[in-house]
């Protein structure tokens, strides 16, 4: 089993941006386990560290976004380039 993001799409024309998409995924998903960490950090410490475990985490939570968005478009142009290019030797 393999643990990284995208693991069925392949591509023989952008590697490279597959590589980033995956690696995007990846911090996105480190992200998101930071954020969770902060979550839980906010109710063990005392409250004037609370509030900057809440503001640290909103932004992780925003990076998540992002990074997993911005992944998530990379991803869905090596999955489409391949489509078509195997298209075109298809019929080619």
């Amino acid at each position: 089993m393999k643990l990284y993001p995208y693991q069925t799409i392949q591509t023989v024309n952008l590697p490279t941006l597959l590589f980033a998409a995956r690696a995007i995924g990846i911090f996105a998903y480190i992200f998101s386990l930071l954020t969770v960490l902060l979550w839980g950090a906010a109710f063990a410490v005392e409250p004037g560290i609370r509030e900057t475990c809440i503001f640290v985490s909103l932004g992780t939570f925003l990076a998540t976004i992002c990074f997993l968005a911005i992944s998530g478009l990379c991803a869905a142009v090596v999955s489409c380039e391949q489509k078509y290019t195997q298209g075109d030797q298809a019929t080619g």
